[in-house]
C-alpha cells in the first residue's frame, strides 16, 4: 500500500504513516500529502485576460477484436467490460474508425457487385461484424454527439486490389490499403459506398448496387470524417484529397444534411501543403463544398530502458508538435476567418515497446493533459486521446501481433480502465463541453523540484479549473495561485494500478477545500477546482 504523513493537528508534528486515502474529507484539518509552500512550485495566473476557446477531452476507437460484440467462434472476452467503460466516460464527440487492419470490422461489401450470365445480380454486403460493434458504441454513447468514420474502402475498388481477398475476422492484414490508384478517378464509386453506409446507419437502410433493400439503423452522427491518414494510408496529394472530397461530401449532405464534414486526418507533420490546399476554398471543386473542421493526429514516438529520458523525449516531442499546431491554426485564420472551422487533434498516444516499464501509462496520460493544457490557448476545439483498446497479441491468440498496446485506455485482458483512461475521466468530468476562456498560466519553480506544467480555464457557468501535470518521475509540490482555496482530483502513481485500475480510488480527490501545497505523484495529472 501507497503511505502519506499527515500532520498532526494538536502537535504540528509529523505522525506514523497511514494507508492512503482517496477522498480527503473535512475532519482532516491540515496538511495532506506532507508538502510545504517553502518547498512547491507556484502556479500564477491572470484571470483577468485570456482568449475564449471551446477546447474538450475525447478519445477515439479504432476497431480491433477486442471490440467484438457478436456472439461468433473467436469474439472478445472484454467487449462488454471495455463498451460499460466508454459509457462511464460521457465523452462528446468521441471518434470511430473501423479500420483497415481488420477489414471484416471495417468493411461491409469486401467483393464488387456481381452481374452474372444468367441475368442475376449479387453483392457481398455484410453486416456480421460491424453491426454488434455498432450498436454496442451508441448504446455507450448514450445521446452524446460523436464522428464518424468509415476509413477503409473496399481493396477492390484501387488498381490491384480486384483480387484482393480478406483474411478471416481477427488476423491482421496490414497491407489491406494497398494503392494509390483508385479504379474510378472520379470517386463516384467511393461515394457511393459511403452513401449506402450513411443511409443504413442513419436513414434506417439502404438500396444495394443489386436493388435489395437492407434494413438498418437510425442513429444520430454529428461529423462525418473522410478517410483517415490518406497521405500514409493511400499516398494522396493534396490536389487528388481535394477532389476526393469533393466527390463524396455533397453526396453525404444530401442523405445528412445536418451532419458536419471533417476533412484531412493526416498522421505526419507539417503537411503544409495539406492544410492550405484544403482550407483554400478556391481550390476545390465549388465554394459551396462545407469544409467545417480538419483533423490531425500525433503520437509521440519512442523507446528507453528507462522511464526519465523516456519522458524528457516524450515531453520534448509534445513541445515540437505544439508549435506545429500553432502554426496550424495560423492557416486555419487565414482561409477560414469568415466561416468557422474546427480543429481536431483526434489521436493522441504514445508509440513504445516499453509500455512495460513501471510509471509508462502515467507517463502517456501526462503528455496528454500537457498536449491539452497547451494547445488550449490555440483555440483547438477537440483534443482525442487513442485508444480505447489496444493490446498484446497474446490476448487475442498466441501467435497474434501486437495491436498498439502502449496507446491503450484498458487492460487488455480484464478492460479494467488504466491510468490513461482514469486521467481522460477526470479530465472530461471537470473540463465539458462548452465556451472556456484560457488564463495566461505561468509555473514558478521551486529548488530541487521537477518541473510542473499548468492551464487555468474558467468554464461558461464560471468555475475555475486548473490543470496541472507533473512531468517528472519524482513528486512535486504545487501552490495554487497565491494559496488559494481549492478542491482537486489527480491521477498519479499512488491512486491505484496504472495498468488496470477499478472502483473509486482510482482517481485521488482532495474533497474538503484546502490552502495546502497540492502533492502530485509521479507523472501525475491533476484538474483543481479553485474555489
Amino acid at each position: 500500500k501507497a503511505t502519506v504523513s499527515v500532520l498532526n493537528c494538536t502537535r504540528g508534528v509529523l505522525s506514523r504513516p497511514v494507508q492512503r486515502k482517496t477522498m480527503v474529507t473535512a475532519g482532516w484539518c491540515a496538511v495532506i500529502l506532507a508538502a510545504t509552500a517553502a518547498g512547491a512550485a507556484q502556479v500564477n495566473v491572470d484571470w483577468t485576460a485570456g482568449p475564449q476557446t471551446a477546447t474538450h477531452p475525447t478519445y477515439q476507437t479504432s476497431i480491433n477484436p477486442l471490440y467484438r460484440r457478436d456472439a461468433l467462434p473467436g469474439t472478445s472476452n472484454i467487449s462488454a467490460t471495455v463498451f460499460e467503460k466508454m459509457k462511464e466516460l460521457r465523452a462528446d464527440y468521441m471518434r470511430h474508425v473501423p479500420w483497415f487492419p481488420y477489414p471484416r470490422l471495417a468493411v461491409a461489401e469486401l467483393a464488387p457487385p456481381m452481374r452474372h450470365p444468367n441475368g442475376t445480380c449479387t453483392t457481398s454486403w455484410d453486416f456480421t461484424y460491424i453491426d454488434p460493434i455498432t450498436e454496442a458504441l451508441f448504446e455507450a454513447l448514450d445521446g452524446h454527439p460523436m464522428v464518424m468514420n468509415f476509413a477503409t474502402t473496399p481493396e477492390w475498388m484501387w488498381v490491384g486490389g480486384e483480387n484482393i481477398t480478406a483474411p478471416p475476422v481477427n488476423v491482421r492484414d496490414a497491407g489491406y490499403e494497398a494503392g494509390p490508384t483508385p479504379r474510378d478517378t472520379s470517386y463516384e464509386e467511393f461515394a457511393g459506398y459511403w452513401v449506402r453506409l450513411a443511409q443504413y446507419y442513419t436513414q434506417g437502410g439502404m438500396v444495394d448496387e443489386c436493388g435489395k433493400f437492407h434494413k438498418g439503423y437510425k442513429y444520430d452522427v454529428a461529423w462525418w470524417e473522410v478517410l483517415n491518414e490518406p497521405e500514409f494510408e493511400h499516398m494522396f496529394q493534396p490536389a487528388e484529397y481535394n477532389a476526393l472530397y469533393d466527390a463524396v461530401v455533397p453526396k453525404l449532405r444530401a442523405v445528412m444534411p445536418n451532419v458536419k464534414f471533417l476533412g484531412l486526418a493526416l498522421g505526419g507533420h507539417n503537411e503544409w501543403g495539406f492544410y492550405e490546399t484544403f482550407l483554400n476554398r478556391s481550390l476545390h471543386a465549388s465554394p459551396d463544398v462545407p469544409i467545417h473542421g480538419v483533423s490531425f493526429h500525433d503520437y509521440v514516438i519512442g523507446d528507453d530502458a528507462a522511464i526519465e529520458p523516456l519522458a524528457q523525449m516524450y515531453f520534448a516531442g509534445v513541445d515540437a508538435f505544439v508549435a506545429e499546431v500553432g502554426a496550424v491554426a495560423a492557416i486555419r485564420q487565414r482561409h477560414a476567418a469568415s466561416t468557422p472551422v474546427e480543429l481536431f487533434i483526434n489521436e493522441i498516444g504514445c508509440g513504445s515497446q516499453s509500455y512495460r516499464l513501471p510509471g509508462f501509462y502515467n507517463l502517456c496520460s501526462a503528455t496528454y493533459a500537457y498536449l491539452f493544457a497547451k494547445v488550449a490557448p490555440l483555440q483547438v476545439e477537440h483534443v482525442g486521446m487513442s485508444q480505447v483498446v489496444g493490446f498484446e497479441g497474446k490476448a487475442v491468440c498466441p501467435t497474434c501481433p501486437d495491436e498498439w498496446p502502449s496507446t491503450s485506455m484498458v487492460n487488455w485482458f480484464s478492460g479494467a480502465g488504466n491510468a490513461r483512461y482514469h486521467t481522460l475521466k477526470m479530465m472530461i468530468a471537470n473540463i465539458p463541453l462548452g465556451s472556456k476562456v484560457a488564463h495566461p498560466t505561468t509555473v514558478t519553480a521551486a529548488a530541487g523540484e521537477g518541473v510542473v506544467a499548468a492551464q487555468a480555464l474558467s468554464l461558461s457557468g464560471g468555475t475555475r479549473k486548473v490543470v496541472v501535470v507533473n512531468t517528472g518521475a519524482s513528486p512535486v509540490n504545487v501552490v495554487i495561485g497565491g494559496n488559494v482555496s481549492y478542491t482537486a482530483e489527480f491521477v498519479d502513481d499512488t491512486t491505484g494500478d496504472a495498468f488496470g485500475c477499478d472502483g473509486a480510488a482510482c482517481i485521488g480527490a482532495i474533497s474538503a477545500p484546502t490552502t495546502a501545497p497540492l502533492r502530485l505523484g509521479m507523472f501525475g495529472v491533476a484538474v483543481v477546482t479553485v474555489m
